[in-house]
């Protein structure tokens, strides 16, 4: 009876673990994507920004150059 009870607060123990180390892989991975979503966003406004600047700079050159 006690060699059972032992195996069952073991199993619950391991339950937990596993269930803990699961968990912090999920939050990781969810973690992960948000940071690659958070970049490509910050990449992509970036990439509007510069060419704005660049269409601005040509429009200016072109109007000095009139």
């Amino acid at each position: 009876m006690a060699a059972s009870k032992a195996v069952e607060i073991l199993t619950a123990a391991v339950d937990h673990a596993v269930l803990l180390v699961v968990m912090n892989v999920a939050t990781l991975a969810i973690e992960s994507a948000a940071t690659l979503v958070i970049l490509a966003v910050v990449k992509n406004i970036t990439s509007i920004i510069n060419t704005t600047n660049i269409t601005s700079v040509k429009s200016t050159a072109a109007h000095a150059i009139q």
